[in-house]
């Protein structure tokens, strides 16, 4: 949780001249959208860039009948704020950190899936599914790839031979979507709350 990234990922940054500036970066990124929902359902978008903006925009009160907060990407900073803020348990960023898709039995910092009797107690949900994209050249693709591979988060475009098409290349990523429910106010209204949606 103190690097929020993969160990392997943060140790293979240690050769890099440039580390500490890449450690900074990678601890304090921030990508946030805030949904903001009126009794009326309109809702009003805040995009946020920084974690000091985030702590500020949850410190103070709103009158909201419904917030949504989208992550994209995973950080130091953003974990810290929103799960002291939320009250949201470390294993839930922990999880959309790996991909459970990808995992490695030798990898020493695995976190196996939970029971299906202990899922069933928790306030999240987390859906794994593949995304396609079409590169209009092998260069291309590779830049994608080296993108994936400048997430915090697991990501690994990979080469699907079978769809591609002339000079066209496939490229298949798997991604997680997280959902954390967490109760605003006591209510038997289940629609009231906060929400979390990292991906």
């Amino acid at each position: 949780m103190e690097i929020g990234t993969l160990p392997t990922r943060w140790r293979s940054g240690t050769q890099n001249k440039h580390f500490e500036l890449e450690r900074e970066e990678r601890a304090s990124r921030t990508n946030v959208v805030l949904l903001d929902y009126d009794g009326s359902g309109k809702a009003r978008a805040m995009p946020v860039t920084t974690h000091h903006e985030l702590r500020n925009i949850l410190k103070d009160p709103n009158d909201s009948w419904f917030r949504l907060f989208i992550v994209e990407d995973l950080s130091r900073d953003v974990i810290d704020v929103l799960g002291s803020h939320l009250d949201i348990e470390p294993d839930f960023f922990r999880d959309h950190i790996y991909d459970g898709g990808q995992y490695d039995i030798s990898d020493k910092n695995i976190v196996l899936p939970d029971l299906s009797v202990d899922a069933k107690r928790q306030h999240r949900i987390q859906i794994q599914f593949v995304m396609v994209r079409q590169f209009e050249t092998k260069h291309s693709f590779e830049l994608g790839r080296q993108e994936a591979e400048s997430f915090n988060i697991s990501r690994k475009l990979e080469y699907d031979q079978s769809g591609s098409v002339n000079e066209k290349v496939v490229g298949t990523i798997r991604a997680n979507a997280s959902l954390w429910f967490s109760s605003a106010v006591k209510t038997e209204d289940p629609v009231v709350g906060k929400r979390l949606l990292v991906k």
